[in-house]
Formats: C-alpha cells, sequence, structure tokens
C-alpha cells in the first residue's frame, strides 16, 4: 500500500487487534486480527492489515466522479478480472465464479475500497477487495466511519485504518 496514488500518505503499520486499540497501538505488528462489530456483538476478522495514513477529505466534486466510475465501469471489470484468481477459485462455488466472468457481484458479496474513496483510495483493482457482505463488510465499513467520522473537516489527520488483504476476503 505505500506508494499509493491519491491526497494522503499510506504507510503499511501492521495488524489491528481491536478498535479499541486504534487510539492506542503501541504494537500493531505483533497483532494479528481485527475484533469490530456487528449488530452489536463482536466479530474477530483475521487476515487485516493496518495502514498508517495521512487522511485528507476529497471534495466532493472529486469523489463523486470516482465513485461514478466505479458504479459505472469499475465494479464490473474487477469483477471480471478476479473470476479465476486462485484465491477466488478456491472459495467460490461455478455459478458465482460465472456470475464475476460476466461482471456481477454474486450474492452476498460487495466490491469494497481498501481505501476509502474518500480520502487516497482510488479504483485501481489493487485497492479493490470482493468482501462477504456480512458480517465482514459492515464490520469495515462502520469501523471506517466511525473513524472518518471523528476526524477534523479540515488539514491533515493521521489515522490507523483496517484494511482487508487480497482480493476475496474472508
Amino acid at each position: 500500500m505505500a506508494g499509493t496514488k491519491g491526497l494522503g500518505t499510506v504507510e503499511k503499520v501492521g495488524k489491528l487487534g481491536d478498535v479499541a486499540k486504534l487510539g492506542k497501538a503501541v504494537e500493531l505488528e505483533k497483532l494479528d486480527s481485527y475484533l469490530g462489530t456487528y449488530k452489536g456483538k463482536n466479530v474477530l476478522l483475521q487476515n487485516v492489515d493496518v495502514v498508517k495514513m495521512n487522511y485528507i477529505k476529497r471534495s466532493n466534486e472529486d469523489l463523486l466522479a470516482l465513485r461514478r466510475t466505479f458504479n459505472n465501469s469499475v465494479r464490473r471489470d474487477f469483477a471480471k478480472s478476479i473470476a479465476n484468481h486462485p484465491d477466488v477459485v478456491a472459495r467460490l462455488d461455478t455459478s458465482q465464479r460465472e456470475m464475476l466472468s460476466i461482471g456481477r457481484i454474486p450474492k452476498d458479496y460487495q466490491a469494497h475500497h481498501k481505501l476509502p474513496l474518500e480520502d487516497s483510495g482510488t479504483n485501481d483493482f489493487s485497492n479493490l477487495v470482493l468482501i462477504k457482505s456480512a458480517p465482514e463488510h459492515p464490520v469495515f465499513t462502520t469501523t471506517q466511519r466511525r473513524i472518518s467520522n471523528n476526524l477534523s473537516p479540515k488539514g491533515e489527520n493521521t489515522v490507523l485504518w483496517p484494511v482487508p488483504k487480497g482480493v476475496i476476503y474472508p
């Protein structure tokens, strides 16, 4: 993730153990999971990186343009590009992979931006992951919303951001 194009800077830090450690993350590299919440219950997610990023909010105009491009073509093209990826083949059945091959996201999955479009995230396929709709996707989006809602609207904000690894999660 280092060197990611965008408005902010990103540096790989380690792994995050739970949301409470966001503000007190001293030894992130020793942690190997992320504890988030879904419908009021704790959910432990494995295989998660945490990146230290300089979060700078993008203009609404730029954000809308990126989102429009994602909705109009990138999601479809990403789905097609991962249909035969070894990790996808190992985890999804034939009908789900056929959906991907025609550019559609299978039921119970979402295409998710690892780094948000609101900041330095791009529509590059390396910034996308096919993620289970529940509980994984809401755990990440809720955490990301909590982090970004507490940032100052102007200037730079250094944050620790949970990122699912790979092209398919979990």
